[in-house]
């Protein structure tokens, strides 16, 4: 493994993030979606939505990459609505070869700094409860449970909770 540099995505990746994410899905049932889930996104549509969220004033993507590969791939997403615009909701996603890594720490701790350059307040984001490194990172991080939501996923016929977070950053 070479150095992990982290940036900014930009539209001229949507096909290497579209590769990724449709790999990763079948990697972990933490996901919000499963392998190939996003066949149906045309180059285009991905390169429009990577736009738009960095140049969001609540919202971005970032990429980690291994030489020229990407091993992760995450998010800071927030609403238009002028009454929702001061918080924003983290998506982080490490693909399983790069697991343990300190990938997700340095990640989450660049779309912290990303979020207060952009003077938010707030970020939230929803975990399955039985994913303990995941929530345990978040936790070092300073977010705290606000909330459970009973049968959040549906895998297999199968239910499970999800647990809501969130950061002050003021």
């Amino acid at each position: 493994m070479s150095e992990i540099h982290i940036r900014e995505a930009m539209p001229a990746d949507a096909a290497a993030i579209l590769d990724y994410l449709n790999k990763i899905g079948g990697e972990s049932i933490n996901l919000l979606f499963t392998e190939n889930a996003f066949v149906n996104t045309t180059i285009p549509e991905e390169a429009a939505i990577i736009k738009k969220m960095v140049a969001g004033t609540n919202s971005t993507m970032i990429l980690a990459l291994d030489g020229q590969q990407v091993v992760s791939v995450s998010s800071l997403n927030g609403s238009d609505r002028p009454r929702a615009a001061h918080r924003t909701t983290l998506a982080i996603s490490v693909s399983r070869t790069h697991w343990n890594r300190g990938i997700g720490s340095k990640v989450l701790n660049r779309l912290i700094d990303i979020a207060k350059s952009k003077e938010l307040e707030i970020i939230d984001l929803e975990v399955k409860a039985d994913n303990q490194a995941a929530i345990r990172l978040y936790q070092k991080a300073g977010f705290k449970e606000i909330g459970r939501y009973p049968h959040f996923l549906k895998i297999d016929a199968h239910y499970y909770d999800g647990i809501f977070m969130v950061l002050h950053l003021n």
